[in-house]
C-alpha cells in the first residue's frame, strides 16, 4: 500500500466512523426528546461514500481525472442532510400532516433535497463516465441532415457552453436542431421529465389529494392484508357506504411491534404508529390482548369510560379489557382500554389473528362513530343510522 492509498484509507475511516460517532450524540439527545430521527438514518448511508470521495480529492494523483461535479454534489447533499438531522434536536421542529401520519418539516425538506440531488449526481457521474465517448464524436450528415462539427465545436461540446451549442446549431433546421439536442442531451431531457413528474405527483399528494379519513384502523402484528382491495376492506366499505371522494378508508396492515417489551418498540413500525396516534389520525388498533394492555398502559389508548368514548363502555360492558397505567401520575385505578373482539369476523372470517384479539381506540381518535360502525360490522350487526 503506497502513501496515497494509506492517506485515502485514513480519511475514509475518519469520515465513515468518526462522523457517525459525533452525530450519535445528537441522535441520543433527539431520542430522549422524542423527535423525528428519520433524517439521521437517511444521512448515515452517505458517510462511507463521503469518506471515499474526500480521500480521492485530498489524496489525488497529479494527472488523475475525477468527476468533481458529482463528488461536490454528494458532499454538499450530505452536509445539508446533516443540518436537517440536527435541526429538530436543537430547536422545535414543525410537524406537517401527511396522509396516514405526520412528518417533520426538516425531514420533508431533507427527503426532497435527497431525491433531487441524487438525480443530479447520477447525471453528473454518468456524463463524466461517458466523456471520452461524447467529446470526440464527429457528427456526420446522415438521414437526419445534421452538420459536421469542426474541432473547436467538438471540444466545446464537452464543456457544454451554451455559446458553443448555438454555434454548432447554426444553419440547422428546427428538425435538425431537435435531433441534435436529443442525441447528446436525451438523458437530461428524460431526467428532467422524470423529476417534473415526481414534483407534480408530490405537490398533488400534498395539497390536492384527499387527506381526511372516514376511519383509520391499524391491525398490528398480523400477516393478513387488510388494505384497499382486500376482502375486509371491500366488505366494510360496502357495509359503511362511505363516499371515498370526500375521505379515505384506511385499514392499515404490515405493522409489527411488541409493546410488552422495550426492545419490541425499538423499530420504525412503532415510530410510525406513535406518529399516527399523536397526530390524532389513528382511530383504532387491534392486537393480541397482552400486547394491547401493554400499549394501553403507555397512555396511547382512550379510556373507554371517558366522555370522549361516547358510550362505548356501555355498549360493550361485557367485553371490556383493562390495564393499569405505567405513569404514577395517572393513578393505579384500572383503565378500560380495549374491547375483546376474539369472536368477531376479524378472527372467524378474515383470520387476522389465531386466538385472542382486542380492539383499542386511539387516545386522540376523532372518529368514534366510525369505530362504532366498524364494531357493528365485525360483530355482524345491522348498519347504524348516522
Amino acid at each position: 500500500m503506497n502513501e496515497i492509498e494509506k492517506k485515502r484509507l485514513g480519511i475514509f475511516i475518519a469520515v465513515a466512523y468518526g462522523v457517525p460517532a459525533i452525530m450519535s450524540i445528537f441522535m441520543f439527545i433527539g431520542m430522549k426528546k422524542g423527535v423525528d430521527l428519520t433524517m439521521f438514518v437517511n444521512t448515515q448511508m452517505m458517510y462511507p461514500a463521503c469518506g471515499v470521495i474526500l480521500g480521492m480529492i485530498i489524496a489525488r494523483n497529479k494527472d488523475e481525472s475525477l468527476p468533481l461535479g458529482g463528488f461536490i454534489t454528494t458532499l454538499v447533499l450530505t452536509v445539508i442532510m446533516m443540518i436537517c438531522s440536527i435541526i429538530p434536536v436543537i430547536t422545535k421542529d414543525i410537524m406537517l400532516p401527511i396522509p396516514g401520519m405526520e412528518m417533520s418539516l426538516s425531514t420533508l425538506i431533507g427527503s426532497l433535497i435527497l431525491a433531487v440531488a441524487s438525480f443530479v449526481s447520477y447525471v453528473l457521474f454518468w456524463v463524466c463516465g461517458n466523456k471520452k465517448q461524447t467529446i470526440g464524436t464527429v457528427m456526420k450528415k446522415q438521414g437526419t441532415g445534421r452538420h459536421d462539427l469542426d474541432e473547436k465545436n467538438r471540444k466545446g461540446r464537452g464543456r457544454r457552453w451554451f455559446g458553443t451549442e448555438r454555434e454548432a446549431m447554426k444553419g440547422m433546421t428546427a428538425r435538425e436542431k431537435a435531433a441534435y439536442i436529443w442525441e447528446y442531451d436525451w438523458y437530461w431531457i428524460v431526467g428532467a421529465a422524470a423529476l417534473a413528474a415526481f414534483l407534480i405527483f408530490f405537490i398533488y399528494r400534498m395539497f390536492f389529494a384527499v387527506k381526511e379519513n372516514w376511519l383509520y384502523v391499524t391491525f398490528a402484528n398480523t400477516t393478513v392484508e387488510t388494505g384497499k382491495g382486500s376482502d375486509l376492506w371491500e366488505d366494510f366499505e360496502a357495509y359503511a357506504g362511505y363516499d371515498l371522494s370526500r375521505a379515505n378508508l384506511m385499514l392499515n396492515d404490515g405493522v409489527y411491534f411488541d409493546p410488552t417489551t422495550t426492545a419490541g418498540t425499538m423499530n420504525s413500525y412503532y415510530e410510525a404508529f406513535v406518529a399516527t396516534e399523536e397526530a390524532g389520525t389513528l382511530d383504532a388498533v387491534t392486537m393480541p390482548k397482552k400486547q394491547l394492555q401493554a400499549l394501553g398502559s403507555s397512555g396511547r389508548l382512550l379510556d373507554l369510560r371517558s366522555g370522549k368514548a361516547e358510550g362505548l363502555a356501555d355498549l360493550y360492558a361485557d367485553r371490556l379489557v383493562a390495564c393499569v397505567p405505567r405513569d404514577p401520575d395517572s393513578g393505579t385505578r384500572p383503565v378500560m382500554v380495549g374491547i375483546d373482539v376474539s369472536d368477531s369476523l376479524l378472527v372467524t372470517k378474515y383470520h387476522l389473528y389465531g386466538e385472542d384479539c382486542v380492539l383499542g381506540v386511539g387516545a386522540k381518535a376523532e372518529h368514534i362513530n366510525a369505530v362504532k360502525t366498524f364494531l357493528d360490522f365485525i360483530f355482524g350487526k345491522e348498519r347504524r343510522n348516522g
